[in-house]
């Protein structure tokens, strides 16, 4: 952890450190929105888009369903977008370029009951790690985050997948 500081924003950044990814965020689920807790970049991250980005994400309708973010909330699964597979400029793809990564891996993390209650996502560059790797990564930061949010997030295991 990052000068033992437990807040959102850092536990954010340790995820991003941790998988060597381009940025990382945490939103919460809030009716039919995602809300922004925590983004973080990488520190050679072009300060516009981080603004940019951190503005058109601050408040994500579920009808955005081309962005990883809400379509794991959506279909409450994993979602895994990669550059070459998405279209330039739109959703994921458009923020995947301006990012410099390859893909995005989105992780719905659930509350005791089963019930979505947030999104954690990151995006890489290039990585050797498998997809289902990094989503099991991210589940557990999720639970971390979550926590002290009072979100009830269920520890990871085969009932929050």
């Amino acid at each position: 952890m990052i000068a033992n500081d437990d807040t959102p924003l850092a536990r954010v950044e340790t995820l991003r450190q941790d998988l060597l990814a381009r940025a990382a965020g945490f939103w919460r689920l809030s009716g039919a929105t995602l809300e922004l807790v925590a983004f973080a970049a990488a520190p050679n991250f072009d300060h516009k888009v981080r603004r940019d980005f951190t503005e058109a994400t601050r408040s994500v309708p579920l009808t955005r369903d081309g962005l990883g973010i809400v379509a794991a909330v959506l279909r409450g699964e994993t979602c895994v977008s990669r550059l070459e597979e998405s279209a330039a400029g739109v959703g994921s793809g458009h923020w995947l370029l301006l990012f410099g990564a390859r893909r995005s891996v989105a992780v719905p993390i659930r509350d005791g009951g089963g019930t979505v209650r947030a999104v954690v996502a990151v995006a890489m560059a290039e990585s050797a790690l498998s997809d289902e790797a990094i989503a099991d990564r991210l589940r557990v930061a999720g639970s971390e985050i979550s926590s002290p949010l009072g979100l009830d997030a269920s520890p990871p295991g085969p009932d929050n997948r």
